[in-house]
């Protein structure tokens, strides 16, 4: 003769008293009732609008899929439900249909094909980031041809305008820093804080061109020392410039 297994799991009905598989019970409010009482209540919590939550009760000693009794051991669980050997195997070599096959396929190619679209713009990112990092550590050559090669792929993106403007003022191209903002949505930027500090740059930029005319209109009147004194006062607003 074959080993015997106990019975599956039993449950009990809070109501009635009723003694049967766990799995043919249900849960209502945190109560295990038998099927006939759980309507019942269910029905009279209705009729009083009063809360009422229902739950169908998993008996772990019983395959969900095939309902093969485990007796009194507990079965692996997949997906918070017990399954016995033979349905899990199946459930994790379950072949796929052909129509999902072919649109896997076909997502596929799509994946490769948006990849290969936006490598530019991860180039782009890579380049922008690294502008970014030498801007930040006042390595301001060295960033123009990171941020320039973001313009060339992504000529709108304004972050990179304004650190390629500020990279070229600091490193004393105050003409190419004018041309790169001048054709930025004809010069105007959203407010933030890189923006206000460009703003600034280029404010101290022009006074400092401005001396630099005065000094030269004093130069012309062939007063020196005067001249001297504004190109140094020019100096001192745009240092950058050599």
């Amino acid at each position: 003769m074959g080993a015997e297994f106990p019975a599956m799991l039993q449950g009990k009905c809070s109501e009635c008293g009723l003694t049967d598989a766990v799995g043919s019970f249900k849960g209502v409010n945190s109560k295990v009732y038998c099927p006939r009482c759980a309507a019942r209540l269910v029905e009279l919590a209705r009729q009083k609008s009063g809360r009422v939550e229902v739950v169908t009760l998993i008996d772990p000693t019983v395959c969900y899929r095939c309902k093969a009794d485990n007796g009194s051991q507990h079965l692996p669980l997949i997906g918070n439900l017990p399954y016995c050997a033979k349905c899990a195997d199946a459930l994790y070599h379950y072949p796929f249909p052909s129509w999902l096959k072919l649109s896997l396929a076909g997502l596929l190619v799509f994946l490769v094909a948006a990849l290969v679209h936006a490598t530019p713009f991860f180039n782009a990112g890579k380049n922008l980031f690294l502008g970014e990092r030498l801007v930040a550590g006042r390595q301001y050559r060295q960033a123009i041809p990171q941020l320039q090669a973001t313009l060339t792929i992504a000529p709108d993106c304004e972050k990179a305008v304004l650190l390629l403007a500020k990279a070229q003022l600091l490193s004393g191209d105050p003409g190419g820093a004018s041309k790169v903002a001048a054709g930025h949505r004809q010069g105007r930027f959203k407010e933030g804080a890189l923006a206000s500090e460009v703003k600034r740059i280029f404010d101290r930029t022009g006074k400092a061109f401005a001396k630099a005319e005065e000094a030269r209109k004093l130069g012309e009147q062939r007063k020196w020392d005067e001249a001297a004194r504004v190109m140094r006062q020019a100096a001192e607003l745009y240092p950058e410039f050599t």
